[in-house]
C-alpha cells in the first residue's frame, strides 16, 4: 500500500509524468535509475517505474528503518536527512494516502 501511495503522490499515477528531472509513475530521478541500470526512457514504462521505485524505496529503508524518514529521504535524499533540514510533509501525506487506502480495503472486506 506505502507503495501505491508514494505514486498517488508523485505523480497522481501519470505515467509519463515528467517534473524537475523526476521521471514516471514513481518520479524517480534518472540520475538515480542509471545505478540500477535504468535508463530516462524506461521510467516512462510503468513496469520500470515500479520496479525502480520500490528498489529505491527499498534501499531508503535499508538507512533508515522508521517509514517516515524513509519516505523522507526518498523524496528529499539521504543528504537532507542526515543535515535535518528536511519537511516530514511528504512523509505525513504519503501515509495519509496509505492510510486511507487501508480503510477502504478494510471496509470492501467486511462487506464481503
Amino acid at each position: 500500500l506505502t507503495v501505491i501511495a508514494v505514486a498517488r503522490m508523485e505523480s497522481n499515477f501519470q505515467a509519463d509524468d515528467v517534473y524537475d528531472g523526476a521521471v514516471g509513475l514513481m518520479q524517480t530521478l534518472a540520475k538515480y535509475a542509471v545505478n540500477y541500470g535504468y535508463t530516462r526512457e524506461m521510467l516512462l514504462d510503468p513496469h520500470y517505474s515500479l520496479h525502480l521505485g520500490c528498489m529505491y524505496l527499498r534501499d531508503r529503508f535499508a538507512v533508515y528503518p522508521d517509514e517516515v524518514f524513509a519516505l523522507t529521504a526518498y523524496n528529499q535524499g539521504i543528504g537532507t536527512v542526515q543535515r535535518g533540514t528536511y519537511s516530514l510533509t511528504y512523509a505525513r501525506k504519503v501515509l495519509g494516502y496509505r492510510d486511507a487506502l487501508k480503510a477502504l480495503l478494510e471496509e470492501a472486506n467486511a462487506s464481503i
